[in-house]
């Protein structure tokens, strides 16, 4: 969010029930509650969706596609579709990969421990769901937890199969 209150970039949430929850620097927070009922957007056939448990702490989402591209923050949107929606810096994530037309074969998810800004432990648990046909009678998600030990750390996460 910006300094004016505004959101540095848009965000599509899917129809129905949906949340959000800001957090201010000094603690505080506010959840807002709302039902998206336009369901003629176009929804994501896959999205990788990466969040951590440690704030001050980077973590950061890379995607490997089927034809070799490699989506992270540095390189956030493939030829193919698929695209990163944000580089969180700061704590907790998400951080979030989608593609409404997901190139089929073998994808590779990693998680890279980019930084820690917290002067206590360096461990943080990634926690990465990858959700396939979401919204739909089709879907499918799984969720994978791994502890992060320290800065520098590159682990492959998931590799897994769209058909």
């Amino acid at each position: 969010m910006e300094e004016d209150g505004k959101f540095s970039r848009p965000y599509a949430f899917p129809a129905g029930s949906n949340s959000v929850e800001l957090r201010a620097p000094d603690g505080s927070r506010k959840r807002v509650q709302f039902y998206d009922a336009y369901s003629g957007k176009t929804q994501p056939k896959l999205r990788v969706v990466l969040a951590w448990d440690t704030d001050g702490t980077d973590l950061d989402l890379h995607v490997v596609s089927p034809d070799g591209v490699h989506t992270w923050y540095g390189d956030r949107v493939a030829p193919s579709g698929g695209s990163l929606d944000v580089d969180v810096t700061t704590g907790y994530g998400p951080e979030i990969y989608s593609s409404a037309a997901p190139l089929k074969g073998t994808y590779l998810v990693y998680v890279n421990y980019y930084g820690n800004g917290n002067s206590g432990s360096d461990i943080t648990v990634a926690q990465v769901t990858i959700i396939t046909n979401e919204n739909t009678p089709d879907e499918k998600s799984e969720t994978i937890r791994v502890p992060m030990r320290k800065p520098g750390e590159l682990t492959l996460v998931k590799t897994f199969v769209m058909p």
